[in-house]
Formats: structure tokens, C-alpha cells, sequence
């Protein structure tokens, strides 16, 4: 992990983030306290079990958040994009990490200690608010993740969780093949089936077309 350094008040992503809204002197102020920080592919920004020492906001680059189950097996709960934040739910709840966050490539983070954020918050009390719009939009989507996962065929999960996997690499020169190595089993963590469940289906779709595999690249 590196130090970078990167300024509040002109942050191409303070939109997104729990911070936006805030006057140009409150930046400053954010900009004093938080630490901006450089993770390389395959870097721990925490791990799961830790206590929470602030939020992470991912300014640049791809993160994916996950659980080891009772069998040992790496299990993906979510994927982290630029302009999101990360590790607030986990602070505002005074809990542990409940899962393991790891750089999928180079990741640029602006880190907000928790004694900063404290001060912070009581300077502005629209953070909390912000926090706590995040946390409502986060729940509503869970839910309506859930109900729409319970009425989805395997198929169905399959196709959104490539489309996810999209989103989360982008295409490569090409325009048609996903910017990265996919394990079979990290499909099967986002679709919520088995391996091999999605080994048949991935052949059921290059069979009809719809994909083209190789090895652990895909192409659409």
C-alpha cells in the first residue's frame, strides 16, 4: 500500500460519494483529514473480523468484498465501483468487518479515520443524513435483490451476474470479451448456485451462441 495524494475540492467523484453537497470549506477541512491511499491488484484493504477505523472512498478502481464459508471457500458478496463508498455500514453499526475486501486491480482510496468523521459530522450534520440515505437505498435494493433472486431461474442469475462481471471489468480492445479472468466459481458466488451448476449453464450458452468460451475468458 502507497500514499497518494488527491484534493477534495476538485474530486471527480465527490458527487457519488456520502460527501457531496459539502461547502468548499468544509472540503478543505475533509481534505485535511483523510488519507488518500494507492492499493496494487491483489492488495487487503481490510479483513473480516477486523474493527472498522473509518470509510473508504473508492476514487479509482475495482474492489470485491468477500466471506470465507465454514468449507474454506472464498465467497463473493459484493463488488465495489469507482465513487463508491465502502466500510460504513460496518462503523455506523459499531460491528466488524463481516466480510474481506480486496483490490481486483490498482485502486486508488481516500480513507476517512473515524475520529475525523466525528468532527466531521458535527460540523456538518448532512453526512449523517447522507450516511444514513445511503444505508436506506442499500436496504431497499437488498430487498428487491432478494425478492427478484427468489423468482429468477438459474439461467437468468447467470446472464446478470456476467452482466455484472461486466460492469465491474469492461471489455478489453476488442469490445467483446471481458477485461479480466473469470473463475467459474466467482459466477457461482454472484448467481447464489454451485460450480457446477454454472458450468452447464455457461455451456447451454456458448451452445446457442450467446457467449464464446475460453479458458477463463468470455466473449459475448
Amino acid at each position: 500500500m502507497k500514499i497518494q495524494h488527491f484534493n477534495c475540492q476538485n474530486c471527480s467523484v465527490l458527487s457519488e460519494s456520502i460527501f457531496a453537497g459539502m461547502e468548499q470549506s468544509e472540503l478543505a477541512s475533509l481534505n485535511e483529514f483523510k488519507v488518500c491511499k494507492f492499493y496494487e491488484k491483489g492488495d487487503y484493504l481490510f479483513h473480516e473480523g477486523e474493527d472498522p477505523k473509518g470509510i473508504y472512498c473508492l476514487r479509482a478502481g475495482k474492489i470485491k468484498v468477500f466471506k470465507i464459508g465454514a468449507d474454506g471457500k472464498e465467497q463473493i458478496t459484493h463488488l465495489v465501483h469507482t465513487g463508491q463508498n465502502l466500510g460504513h455500514r460496518a462503523l455506523f453499526a459499531e460491528e466488524k468487518f463481516s466480510g474481506s475486501a480486496m483490490a481486483l486491480e490498482n485502486v486508488h482510496v481516500c480513507f476517512i479515520p473515524r475520529n475525523a468523521l466525528e468532527e466531521l459530522t458535527k460540523k456538518n450534520p448532512n453526512i449523517v443524513w447522507s450516511v444514513a440515505k445511503l444505508l436506506s437505498k442499500e436496504l431497499r435494493e437488498a430487498e428487491s435483490s432478494m425478492i427478484q433472486f427468489a423468482q429468477d431461474s438459474v439461467r437468468t442469475r447467470v446472464i446478470k451476474a456476467l452482466k455484472n462481471l461486466i460492469e465491474t471489468y469492461g471489455y478489453k480492445n476488442d469490445k467483446n470479451t471481458i477485461n479480466a479472468e473469470i473463475k467459474r466459481q466467482d459466477i457461482a458466488d454472484i448467481a447464489g448456485t454451485t460450480r457446477e451448476s454454472i458450468t452447464r449453464q455457461l455451456y447451454a450458452l456458448q451452445s446457442e451462441n450467446i457467449i464464446l468460451l475460453s479458458g477463463k475468458k468470455f466473449s459475448f
